[in-house]
């Protein structure tokens, strides 16, 4: 590495630990460690999706930086009438899903369908998935 870029403290402000981050290089030691490190993503529910009463949705989205994801539900529960991706914070699901995989799994011995896509999710970009009527989350 060059000396230049040695002697520079670099942090990655998207971090959820980035305060820790600068306090520690002003301090001239390493970062703690955080114990409560925050998920790599969030998630949100829509009880009135896109305004209609009858359809819920929730919103899975990156806390910082991109990634993709897959989302898994119970394969004895309710069935999703649309997965995909769109603009966060209850935008509309698009059409368009790059290198789409869907199949079964069992987590916790409890049956679960997923799907997911090769789509970025960004702070801007959130995966979706849709169901119609009530149901418990």
């Amino acid at each position: 590495m060059p000396a230049a870029l040695r002697i520079r403290l670099c942090v990655d402000l998207r971090s959820p630990n980035w305060v820790e981050q600068v306090r520690a290089g002003l301090e001239n030691r390493a970062p703690s460690p955080n114990p409560a490190q925050a998920a790599p993503f969030q998630v949100r529910a829509h009880n009135q999706y896109l305004g209609d009463p009858n359809l819920r949705a929730i919103e899975f989205y990156p806390r910082f930086g991109e990634s993709i994801t897959a989302i898994a539900y119970p394969s004895n529960g309710p069935t999703p009438i649309r997965v995909g991706v769109g603009p966060a914070d209850g935008g509309g699901v698009g059409n368009i899903l790059e290198h789409s995989l869907d199949g079964t799994v069992e987590l916790d011995k409890i049956p679960m369908a997923f799907t997911g896509a090769g789509n970025a999710l960004t702070p801007a970009t959130s995966a979706y998935i849709v169901f119609q009527g009530q149901f418990a989350y």
